[in-house]
């Protein structure tokens, strides 16, 4: 967490502590909780925001179409389907798909499936084992949290190198 320090005229520090006190609640509360509100109507994702400083790696936004690959119950054939890569770092990527492709039964917390996406213009397509963490959806888009899950040395070497 990052402190902030602002200095406020002597009213409006009353009002807001006059404000706390009436809301049973702390001047922090609060003011953070007024810091969010003005964000989200600006189109900002403070959950996802929050959610990314909690993490071990650290999150590079990037705008990367990818290929999510799911293997049939028999393992001999699969099923394609497309995304966008919104964000990635060590441990995994956030997806976000249409759902006019997505499948309820693929896109759900624990299905597996292969990512097939390219870090730099030129390279050969990396391909990495994930495993669905989170899943949030809205009217047309479904977005996936994704850990890799079996990290195959020389890709995860190829992305280790992008995002340093």
């Amino acid at each position: 967490m990052k402190k902030i320090t602002i200095e406020l005229p002597e009213k409006l520090s009353r009002a807001l502590d006059v404000e706390a006190d009436r809301m049973e609640m702390t001047v922090d509360s609060l003011v953070e909780g007024l810091v969010k509100k003005f964000l989200q109507k600006q189109s900002v994702n403070v959950d996802e925001q929050l959610e990314d400083d909690r993490r071990s790696a650290p999150r590079l936004k990037i705008k990367q179409s990818a290929i999510l690959y799911f293997k049939t119950d028999n393992g001999r054939y699969g099923l394609y389907k497309s995304g966008d890569l919104k964000d990635i770092a060590q441990g995994g990527v956030l997806v976000e798909c249409d759902n006019s492709v997505s499948n309820g039964d693929l896109f759900k917390t624990g299905s597996e499936f292969e990512l097939i996406f390219q870090v730099q213009e030129g390279q050969p397509p990396l391909r990495m084992q994930c495993k669905v963490c989170r899943v949030t959806q809205t009217e047309s888009k479904t977005r996936m949290g994704v850990a890799f899950s079996q990290p195959d040395p020389e890709n995860h070497q190829v992305l280790l190198e992008y995002l340093n």
